[in-house]
């Protein structure tokens, strides 16, 4: 408090000789209310002695005005042409106004606490402890002469020594609170020094000097160089993606899939190179090389410029995904951004440049070879002790190859749509162009709808150009908006920007997509309560979606007639799953203790007994929900399997269908199948209550590595901590763009 009013004192004075209006509407409020807590503050000291009542308000009185001062000389003896003087003398002000805090300390050991239990020390009362922690306070004191008079008051007699304070600390032992302790005794304590540099660097001036750098820097004069004292820093994240049901059906619009948002997520990292501009700078010296130019012609230098750079930054590391990722974040950045002050600024953090980390968890890749190689079981516990940024493994067969690029060995949850959408997101955070909610915030529908529409349009067009076909687009509409029943878009959206793409500029295109009404169909959908989604990896690699979708097209085309019956009787089966599992939802909202029954009692059993819980009528419907969905699961897989054959790929091969009928044979699973477009990824289940212990075991004597994977229904969103401090990550790359 004293260490604000100081700084509160110097801005209002800097104000009143330069009349700066700013610091005028800043500094009286916030000066009125230290000065009224301050003021407040004397009164929690009047059960202290009368002598040593005067003594601190005195000690307190002079620290203030040494901080008053303090901010004068800055005021009127400060030149603020040396910034490296400038910064000294803050320092030296701060370091001042924060004596204070030594003494407050000093009093705070005296006491001053909460309700209950009396402590008589020569006449002076503090009320310092609940009465429940009584017995504790007793051990920890180790003291035998406490007097209980059982009505819960406790009297501590200090008549055996007079010494019995300053033996108390000599000893180091936890003195009673309440005593009045020397300034020469506190000094000599490690305990107090530690308290008071954690409260004086931290708690007190760390917070105040970093809540008004930006007053600080306009009361010194560097109002223009304010902004570089706080570094922006944008965390975006977006998830992987399970798709239960609509594998290759999703492709054509009017057939629904249902996808799981998971907790394996990327992020993407932004904040600027620089936080000061030169203003010989190569982006600043295109942009205002011609002083008759348009504003918007001179965004569109500079623009033209950061784009061929990003080309130059991205086609070295090999990634389409970031590099159209980036380009198209920041072209919509200058398409939307109309206002000239919102322009100007995305043209300097543009020119600072941008540093993006981009960090992807673990499970969106292959980590078998590392447990293999350290001897450790095929188990979820061997992989969660892997270190973080653990580097990622390669396919075998690609890496032998001379010619061919190492392929990466991914486990199918949809890497390049959740990387492409963090980067996305966190590049229009950090440019100004949206307003996502942090991961800790309860999600606001209305504000986020529009902001998440246009992450997802944008993500979507950068997804589809670099991998240079036009997909169902459900792997960036689930990294989006997270757990969802979705029905795809209109191809013709994206079509017409790839052709316009070879004759007009990206700003040209971007705009047209983002005036361009998207029709794909989002409804919210998630497990119902009391299931978990576990996704095993069974060590055979992975598969080539984009090959495999083309061998069933051609066998649509060739069989058009057999194809259509095809498809329609796997469409009525994904139907029926979606119904099932719609209605088992219904019936936790509506009887939740006998669904929770029915559920937690079959989570132990296999499903033949499940019909043993049907006790009554509701419970009946709820078995009977719960093999219903069961029944989809095998129609859905007997179709796809079938269709595999007839086109001559391997959607569901003989080894995951051995694998999948022994876990639906468990104890508690209800569902199990190979997701999306099926072949050698990682394979889901969906267990009952507490029996996914017991699966993750059998697949581990199987060879099948349980994965850390659980569904997670957010989509994208802004973090609040840097994902490397907990330890959750991978590290995929880290890029600067200059």
């Amino acid at each position: 408090a004293v260490a604000s009013v100081g700084s509160i004192l110097y801005a209002l004075s800097s104000a009143l000789k330069n009349f700066r209006q700013i610091e005028l509407l800043h500094c009286p409020l916030p000066l009125a209310l230290m000065v009224y807590f301050l003021c407040g503050a004397y009164s929690n000291y009047a059960n202290l002695p009368l002598k040593a009542a005067r003594r601190d308000s005195l000690i307190f009185l002079l620290l203030n005005i040494l901080a008053v001062f303090t901010g004068l000389y800055l005021l009127f003896f400060n030149s603020i042409s040396s910034s490296i003087y400038c910064t000294s003398t803050v320092q030296w002000c701060h370091s001042l106004t924060g004596l204070p805090l030594g003494k407050e300390l000093s009093l705070q050991e005296n006491g001053l606490a909460a309700p209950s239990i009396l402590f008589a020390l020569e006449g002076s009362g503090f009320n310092l402890v609940e009465v429940d922690d009584l017995e504790l306070h007793k051990e920890l004191l180790g003291r035998e002469n406490y007097n209980d008079n059982g009505n819960g008051d406790v009297g501590y007699n200090m008549a055996e020594k007079e010494g019995c304070c300053e033996k108390a600390i000599v000893k180091d032992q936890l003195t009673v609170l309440g005593e009045e302790h020397p300034a020469h005794l506190l000094i000599r304590r490690c305990d107090f020094w530690l308290y008071y540099v954690a409260y004086f660097c931290g708690g007190t001036i760390g917070l105040v000097y970093s809540n008004n750098l930006g007053q600080i820097a306009q009361s010194l004069g560097n109002s223009p160089k304010a902004t570089t004292l706080v570094t922006l820093i944008i965390i975006g994240s977006a998830p992987g993606k399970v798709l239960m049901t609509g594998g290759y059906l999703i492709l054509e619009r009017g057939n629904a899939g249902l996808v799981l948002s998971t907790n394996a997520r990327f992020y993407a990292i932004v904040k600027p190179i620089y936080n000061h501009l030169k203003p010989d700078s190569w982006a600043w010296a295109r942009a205002s090389s011609s002083s008759s130019s348009s504003s918007s012609s001179s965004m569109n230098n500079a623009l033209v410029i950061f784009i061929l750079f990003v080309l130059c930054v991205f086609r070295d590391l090999g990634n389409p995904f970031v590099e159209q990722a980036v380009q198209y974040a920041v072209a919509a950045a200058h398409v939307l951004l109309i206002d000239k002050d919102k322009k100007d600024l995305l043209q300097k953090k543009l020119l600072q440049g941008l540093d993006i980390t981009i960090l992807g968890s673990n499970d969106f890749y292959s980590y078998r070879n590392q447990i293999e190689a350290l001897g450790l079981p095929l188990t979820a516990e061997s992989l969660a002790s892997l270190p973080a940024f653990s580097s990622i493994t390669f396919n075998a067969e690609a890496s032998t190859g001379n010619n061919c690029k190492p392929e990466v060995a991914k486990t199918g949850l949809g890497s390049s749509a959740a990387m492409t959408t963090a980067v996305v997101a966190a590049l229009l955070q950090y440019l100004g162009v949206v307003n996502l909610s942090f991961s800790t915030e309860t999600l606001n529908q209305e504000k986020d709808d529009a902001n998440l529409d246009l992450v997802h349009v944008v993500a979507q067009s950068a997804h589809c150009i670099a991998q240079g076909k036009i997909g169902s687009g459900f792997d960036v509409s689930a990294a989006v908006y997270g757990s969802q029943r979705y029905v795809r878009f209109s191809p013709g959206l994206l079509s017409s920007a790839q052709v316009a793409m070879k004759a007009q500029s990206l700003q040209e295109v971007i705009s047209d997509v983002l005036k361009t009404k998207w029709d794909h169909e989002k409804t919210k959908f998630c497990l119902p309560p009391l299931m978990n989604l576990l996704l095993g990896e069974p060590g055979t690699g992975g598969s080539s979606t984009p090959s495999m979708v083309g061998a069933v097209k051609k066998w649509q085309v060739s069989e058009p007639q057999k194809s259509m019956e095809r498809w329609q009787m796997l469409s009525e089966a994904n139907s029926a799953l979606e119904t099932q599992l719609k209605l088992l939802c219904k019936f936790a909202e509506e009887q939740w203790e006998s669904y929770e029954h029915v559920i937690c009692s079959c989570s132990g059993l296999r499903c033949e007994q499940w019909k043993e819980q049907a006790t009554d009528l509701f419970r009946e419907a709820i078995v009977k929900a719960l093999l219903g969905a069961r029944d989809a699961v095998f129609q859905i897989r007997f179709h796809m399997r079938l269709m595999g054959k007839e086109a001559g790929v391997p959607i569901e091969p003989e080894s995951q269908t051995q694998l999948l009928d022994a876990t639906m044979n468990m104890e508690g699973v209800l569902l199990a199948g190979v997701p999306g477009a099926g072949g050698f990824d990682a394979v889901f289940a969906v267990t009952l209550g507490e029996s996914s212990s017991s699966l993750t075991k059998m697949w581990s004597s199987l060879g099948v590595l349980a994965m850390l994977v659980t569904e997670d229904p957010r989509g994208v969103s802004i973090e609040t901590d840097d994902p490397r401090a907990s330890e959750i990550t991978s590290s995929i790359s880290s890029v600067h763009i200059e």
